[in-house]
């Protein structure tokens, strides 16, 4: 049986402050971004949201809180 990690996507942010990834196969995904801007937990935190991908289309999609 696979295992998340099987599924994980990973990538850093660009010069313009966005997430690219690309060939991602069709069907359902959560895009989850962490924020950590220090040592203290009060200064992290995450996003996340549930993404169609669709066979041979480009999609945008804003993740916010």
């Amino acid at each position: 049986m696979a295992e998340y990690h099987d599924y994980l996507l990973k990538t850093k942010c660009g010069d313009n402050n966005q997430f690219v990834f690309s060939a991602v196969p069709a069907g359902e995904y959560y895009a989850i971004a962490f924020i950590i801007f220090g040592e203290s937990p009060k200064l992290q935190g995450g996003v996340m949201q549930k993404i169609m991908v669709k066979d041979g289309e480009t999609n945008t999609v804003l993740v916010k809180r």
